[in-house]
């Protein structure tokens, strides 16, 4: 179930996320919702904002926007499952195959920090990723700040 989950203790060993902490709510899609997701115009989409804990404590606090369309009535779950990638092929027969991600170094804003209990200008990992179904539509665009002060982003490549 968390297969494109990466956070992990120093030296790879692989935590387990919950989630906690959501907001829930249907909106117009903005530019940048169009752009990523392949959006028309004017479409509705579904924001989901929560936080990840990783062993009880917040390090993620993620912004998940899908669009309504493909996902009828998510914003009425609640809660939410704590792995939505198993919601979307079980619910709305919506399977991802791949993603990508971009990431950054950044600095916490005031929502970081509300969410994340983080002290002003603390480091964060920002991760960007859009969710690809197996038919290669663009059905998830989510955004990770990632507190790292205990965990480390890992990567195997072969």
């Amino acid at each position: 179930l968390f297969r494109f989950f990466r956070l992990c203790h120093p030296g790879g060993e692989r935590v387990q996320p919950t989630a906690a902490n959501q907001e829930v709510r249907r909106r117009t899609a903005v530019a940048e919702d169009i752009a990523r997701l392949g959006l028309a115009k004017n479409a509705k989409v579904v924001e989901i904002k929560r936080v990840r804990l990783v062993e009880g404590q917040p390090v993620i606090f993620e912004k998940i926007v899908v669009p309504a369309a493909m996902f009828e009535g998510i914003d009425r779950r609640k809660p939410l499952p704590n792995s939505l990638y198993s919601l979307y092929p079980s619910v709305y027969g919506i399977n991802i195959g791949s993603v990508k991600e971009e990431l950054r170094a950044d600095l916490a804003g005031a929502e970081d920090r509300k969410w994340l209990k983080l002290g002003s200008g603390s480091p964060l990992l920002h991760i960007d990723r859009v969710a690809i179904a197996i038919d290669g539509t663009r059905v998830e665009w989510r955004t990770s700040r990632c507190d790292t002060q205990r965990l480390v982003y890992g990567v195997d490549l072969s």
